[in-house]
């Protein structure tokens, strides 16, 4: 029994590593990368990272 527990979490894992690298990544880098010296801007952009995190991190929890 422990050993298909591993195997599912290892397959989960990297499922999901490979869900949030290929779908989440370049949106989030997105924002990331985007310069902006006024610092009005950069402080709505990051809370629109923290915002879209809090979103994803409530509904995986959701769904989980």
């Amino acid at each position: 029994m422990g050993t298909v527990l591993a195997a599912a979490l290892s397959v989960g894992f990297l499922n999901g590593f490979l869900h949030c690298s290929g779908m989440c990544g370049p949106f989030v880098l997105s924002f990331s990368l985007a310069i902006s010296h006024n610092h009005q801007q950069r402080q709505h952009r990051a809370a629109l990272v923290v915002w879209h995190n809090a979103g994803r991190i409530a509904g995986f929890a959701v769904l989980y």
